[in-house]
Parts: C-alpha cells; structure tokens; sequence
C-alpha cells in the first residue's frame, strides 16, 4: 500500500482498471497514433458573411482547418504571424507529464500557434494584434444567432397558439371520453344523500327540476325533459314514502325551440329556449295533461348571432318588493362562453347587463342553474352544488356532491327550505341500458 498513492482503494482501483492494457492507452507523444485520433475537436464556428482570410489560411493548424475554429478564435497565415515555425503543444487540465505533443514541421510551411488544453482551445494571438478581428467574428456569430432565432419566430406563435386552444378546449378528447368517472366515495360520519321513492313514467329523462314557489303552499317539484315532457312530483316528508309522478307535457314550446332553463314562480311556470326565447304558462297545474304555454310578455334575450344557450336561470321579485321600474333577473350560458353566467335585468322593458358569474369547469358537460332568492345555484354532473350570491356583500357557498359510491349524472337542483337542496339526477339502470330520474336530498 506505500507504494499507491491514498485516496481510492487500490483493491476497487486495481479491478476498475484490470482491463487496461497499453495497447488502449494512447500518449500525446506517441508517434504511431492510430488514424482519425484526436485528443481535441474543436466546435465549428457559423458566420453570416465569409471573412476574408489570409493565403495561408489553407494550411493545417494542428490538424484541423479554419472553418473549425470556434467564434472566439481568429485564423491567421503565415504572414500574418511572420514566423516560420509552428509550435502545437497539448496539455492536459490535470498537469500529467504524458500529455505533451511537440510536432514541428519541415521548412518553409505555412506557420500557426495552436494551444489545446482539454478544457479549451486557446489560440496565442496578441490581443493588441487580433482584438480586432475576434471581436468582429464574434459580432457575427451574435447576429448570426439572432438571425436563426428570428425566422423561427413563426413556428414558436403557431405552437403557442396550438397549445393555448388545446388547454383552452371545452370538448374532451376521445380518449377520456372512454375513460370511467370517478365515483365520489362516502366520507365517515357524513350526512349521506336520501334518494325518494319515485315511481316514474318510462323512458322519461327529465335534465332540469322546479321547486315550487312558497307563496302556494304546496311541497312539490316539477321535472322538465328538454322537448317538454314534464312530471308533477309529490315531495314526501320521509324519503322511503312512495309517491307518483304525474305526467304532463307543455304545450307550445315545439315551435320555440328546446328547453334551456325554467322556474317555477307564483305566476306559474316561466321557460327559456335555447335560442332566447321565453315562455310563460300560467297556473300551478296541468289541466287534462298539459300545461298550456305561450310567448312571454319580456323582450326577446340578448343572445348574440351564431351562439346558443347552454344552460339558463330566471327569477323574479316577490310583489310586496318589487319595483315599478325591475323585472325579471336571468342568468344565461352561452356554448361558445361556457365558463361564465351573464346577468341580465329587465328594467323599463329592455335587457340590461346585472354582472358576470364565474361557472366552474365542467368538462364539457351543461351546468345547471337555479335561482334561490339572490343566490344563483350551479350544479355539475359530479352533483356538486356552488352557491354564487348576486347581491353585494353576501359570500359564496360550497355543497358537496353526494358521496355514496354510485354512479350518477346530476343536471338540476333547487332549494326545498329549510337548509335543505334537492337535486335531479340520471342513473342507468342494472338491467338495462335505459337511464332513470333520481330526486336526492341533502342539507
């Protein structure tokens, strides 16, 4: 062991190394040293406009030619040095006595300096000489850089632009499509969703669920299909009581257009159409099975040309507070602007912007909305309900979907009182492919 130097154990050094024999191991002084060797390759240098370049720019320097230099360095002939020899040192950065390579040509060759060391390639010009000259190669390879940099400034906009309408994309891909939902699971000790005993109609998919205005006096709820089937549904005061949905449908909303909103107020129920327009049918019941609509009194709803109505909310002010000049407050969702709820009013008979809502990502899916005095509901098809407040001052609420493992897709909710949210949703059925109305309670 005295004779190794410390540091490494010589028992891992000496079996790293078992495999080295001299006819791997290469010095710069060696005169036989294989073909292509080389101890140092230097980068080649990009210009934008050739350089002039001496005659005796042609020779060798150390084995490699001019274009080979990187921008820091400048090439010179023979003239320019005035020397007749060439001296080509290496060194190694760790100082071995091994790695020195003296090579000097015949005379009358071209001459040049070249210092290679493994850590750089410095070429030995005077700066007072050649500062010149190298700041100028060096301005050119700048240019040259920010030349490349500017013609690939189109490619980077078109990416970024690409990149922003992916992110920004409401449609999902058709890969997560195909992907299962994930399930809510039930939290311990929580207060877990009542579904009630509804006997349904068949094949009856209602998205969008009315509770009824507390001025009549009356516990229940109306389901709306969007081409205007309806149900009437009893709301028992204890979950596992049965009750029959009555059905119904509406008429006069064929000619308007499918359903995008509704509510139910004390002058009955008032629709809204995906193209705009609103409906008005009066009463609290159907009369033989229908529900007996026509065109409301408001002007049509501000929906600018080319777009639709994703999802909708209508509200009005009680009559004991109403004021001669304010109607109605809707909320509408565009397709083409799903993230955001545009409040309008109806004062003096026009439409006039109230404010913006921010609706949560959905995935694609429509949101529902519902009005709850002046707080706007927006559920999710998780069964998630955001509670958005309307008027100043007031904050905005949190409900957790319902978390009980099944699978369900959640399309409206409406306050029942008594801190309590009723929310409709479709879940497929065990034996069939037919999917069926759920009404869930939760506080």
């Amino acid at each position: 062991s005295l004779m190794k130097p410390p540091g490494e154990p010589p028992w891992i050094r000496d079996t790293k190394y078992r495999h080295f024999t001299p006819a791997m191991v290469h010095l710069s002084m060696e005169t036989g040293l294989p073909e292509q060797y080389r101890l140092f390759s230097a980068s080649n240098a990009r210009y934008s406009d050739e350089a002039p370049v001496a005659h005796g720019a042609s020779s060798a320097l150390g084995q490699h030619p001019v274009a080979s230099f990187s921008p820091g360095f400048a090439a010179f002939g023979a003239d320019d040095h005035g020397a007749d020899s060439a001296t080509h040192v290496e060194e190694p950065s760790n100082g071995d006595d091994s790695a020195t390579h003296v090579e000097e040509p015949s005379h009358g060759a071209d001459t040049a300096t070249h210092v290679e060391e493994s850590s750089a390639a410095v070429v030995n010009h005077s700066a007072a000489d050649h500062g010149t000259a190298a700041g100028a190669h060096r301005r050119l390879a700048i240019d040259g850089a920010f030349e490349e940099l500017l013609k690939l400034m189109p490619q980077l906009g078109d990416l970024v632009d690409m990149a922003t309408a992916a992110s920004s994309s409401k449609e999902p891909s058709a890969f997560a499509k195909e992907l299962p939902q994930p399930v809510p699971q039930p939290n311990f000790m929580a207060y877990g969703p009542k579904v009630h005993s509804v006997a349904w109609p068949a094949l009856f998919e209602p998205k969008h669920l009315l509770c009824a205005p507390k001025s009549i006096g009356q516990n229940k709820v109306v389901a709306l299909s969007p081409r205007g089937v309806g149900a009437i549904v009893p709301v028992a005061e204890h979950e596992d009581d049965k009750v029959q949905a009555e059905i119904f449908s509406l008429g006069g909303l064929n000619e308007a257009g499918k359903l995008a909103g509704a509510a139910w107020t004390q002058r009955g129920l008032h629709l809204i159409t995906s193209v705009g327009k609103m409906l008005h049918c009066d009463g609290h019941s159907p009369i033989d099975g229908r529900w007996a609509c026509q065109a409301a009194e408001h002007e049509p709803l501000p929906i600018p040309a080319g777009n639709e109505l994703l999802a909708a909310a209508y509200t009005e002010l009680p009559e004991d507070a109403k004021a001669a000049s304010q109607g109605p407050l809707v909320a509408l969702v565009l397709t083409n602007f799903p993230n955001v709820a545009a409040l309008y009013r109806s004062i003096d008979g026009a439409w006039h912007p109230e404010g913006e809502v921010h609706v949560p990502p959905h995935s694609g899916s429509r949101p529902g909305l519902s009005f709850d005095g002046d707080d706007l509901l927006i559920i999710l098809s998780g069964g998630e309900v955001h509670r958005r407040p309307t008027a100043r001052g007031a904050a905005a609420q949190f409900h957790a979907a319902p978390a009980d493992g099944t699978a369900r897709e959640f399309c409206s909710a409406c306050a029942a009182g008594q801190g309590k949210l009723l929310r409709l949703a479709l879940r497929q059925g065990q034996s069939s492919a037919a999917w069926k109305p759920e009404l869930i309670t939760m506080l």
